[in-house]
């Protein structure tokens, strides 16, 4: 592998184009708007935006997930360009994601080995080189560990030793301390410091404004697609302060956003909701290779928001899972709110998505982008299966732009899935599931991936649904999450498949 110093995206944009079912006229979205930046071996560069600023895209270009409409990628001054991920990989970028793709039913030591000299390579032989990069990158994990079996913050330590392993000049990472505990971010961030003090290019794309300016050598701040600010830290420092008010939109609120702040209240006003909450008793399942859950039993008020904080490998998953009909459970019951102050009682076992959403119930998973929508349809078509008025093509596609007007996540319903940011998918899939008028609204990990003021804008959203008499019940493993203050109405703690 060529060792390369500068990698440099010189007028660089991204227009997605889409067709419309109504007009023989394509649909424009520019992700990336003319864009030049550098990046540089021996810096850790960071790279800040509100959701849907630009970022994903501008280093999925960078790591060969995506190709540019236009402009250039330079490697010390020679145009590349890049057909696939592996093609960037071979020229020394390498790109560890959010959500880290990974081969479930195998060890950690096999994912390395898969990723990097071929899956046939005598493990035990690489074993003593892996442990060095382990221990240098602070990144200790079970080797011999199935993948599918690991908490988030493990599966993200395996993802970046497979992409150490390949020995790349430059590592991009996505969001990296956001599923980390608050405890080990500075190490982690420590670690991505001294590592590029010795040579290595890192590009960490953050929404923590105060992980960019302790840590950042450079910061570069995108929105609406395009670069508006570059710093030298060295040259010229800037505070978690500074960069927020770099950040920070208007503070006058738009008309799309004002009718967003009153969307929930409106929606809710003419309707009336049980008392009676949820309410899940002795629920347990033990799904293969997971963590299982043991004679769960606890209370949602409707009226009130209720969390559930899990420690890192406690079986979060398996009781998102469990709670939304998507694995059989071994024993339990739920009851939910019905209409006319009645509870309806059902078997876990016999639970199914389709059964809880005709009793009134509404998910926001955790897999967005899979189990949430699905990435190669438009945000029209991943909002149809919602629309409960007169079926005619225009009234479903006023439905789908009043959404994506209101939420302020595009111009038009026809952008496909795939070029929405984790954020603004997120808000998408919310209004989505409160426009059905739920009495139970479940979300797993809803802050993951949001910037500061989509987290504020997620919370007050999330007060005036449990005020319209919603039971809001929040599943996470990101003790954030579970920080803020006059928000919660009631908590629990998972660990080890129990609730406490």
């Amino acid at each position: 592998m060529n060792t390369v110093q500068n990698a440099t995206l010189e007028q660089v944009s991204r227009v997605f184009v889409s067709r419309t079912d109504r007009s023989p006229a394509a649909a424009r979205f520019v992700a990336l708007d003319a864009v030049s930046l550098s990046f540089s071996r021996g810096e850790l560069h960071m790279v800040l935006g509100e959701n849907g600023a630009g970022k994903s895209t501008l280093v999925h270009i960078l790591s060969g997930l995506d190709t540019p409409t236009s402009g250039r990628i330079l490697l010390d001054s020679q145009e590349v360009a890049f057909d696939s991920p592996a093609d960037a990989l071979a020229r020394g970028i390498a790109m560890v994601h959010q959500r880290p793709l990974l081969a479930d039913d195998l060890t950690v030591l096999e994912n390395i080995a898969l990723g990097g000299h071929g899956f046939l390579v005598h493990r035990k032989k690489i074993l003593p080189y892996v442990e060095e990069l382990a221990t240098r990158w602070n990144c200790l994990v079970d080797f011999y560990a199935t993948v599918r079996t690991l908490n988030p913050a493990d599966r993200l330590r395996t993802a970046l030793l497979c992409a150490l392993y390949t020995n790349p000049s430059f590592l991009i990472l996505d969001e990296p301390t956001a599923i980390l505990p608050p405890e080990k971010r500075a190490s982690f961030m420590e670690t991505l410091v001294t590592n590029a003090n010795e040579g290595m290019g890192l590009v960490v794309i953050t929404h923590k404004m105060g992980e960019a300016a302790r840590w950042g050598h450079r910061i570069s701040i995108l929105k609406h697609g395009k670069l508006v600010r570059h710093m030298d830290q060295k040259k010229s420092p800037v505070s978690e302060a500074d960069l927020a008010e770099m950040i920070a939109s208007p503070s006058e609120k738009s008309p799309r956003q004002r009718s967003s702040d009153t969307a929930v209240s409106s929606a809710f006003s003419d309707k009336t909701h049980c008392t009676l909450p949820l309410t899940i008793s002795g629920l347990s399942a033990s799904p293969p290779n997971r963590q299982g859950i043991h004679n769960i039993s606890f209370n949602a008020d409707p009226g009130g928001i209720t969390g559930i904080l899990a420690y890192p490998g406690s079986g979060l998953d398996t009781l998102e899972d469990a709670l939304c009909g998507m694995i059989v459970t071994d024993a339990g019951s739920i009851t939910l709110p019905g209409r006319e102050n009645t509870g309806v009682q059902l078997d876990a076992a016999s639970l199914t998505p389709a059964l809880l959403r005709k009793h009134g119930v509404a998910f926001v998973p955790s897999n967005r982008t899979t189990r949430g929508a699905y990435p190669d349809i438009s945000v029209r078509d991943a909002l149809l299966p919602y629309y409960s008025g007169p079926f005619t093509p225009h009234g479903a596609d006023r439905f789908a732009e009043d959404i994506v007007r209101r939420e302020d996540i595009a111009d038009h319903p026809f952008r496909p899935v795939r070029t929405l940011s984790g954020g603004q998918l997120q808000k998408l899939i919310l209004s989505r599931e409160l426009s059905v008028n739920p009495r139970v609204l479940i979300l797993s990990d809803p802050e993951w991936g949001l910037d500061v003021a989509s987290v504020v804008r997620l919370r007050n959203r999330l007060r005036e649904t449990a005020a319209a008499g919603i039971a809001v019940l929040i599943l996470t493993d990101t003790p954030d999450t579970m920080e803020v203050d006059d928000f919660f109405t009631r908590t629990y703690t998972l660990k080890e498949g129990q609730l406490t």
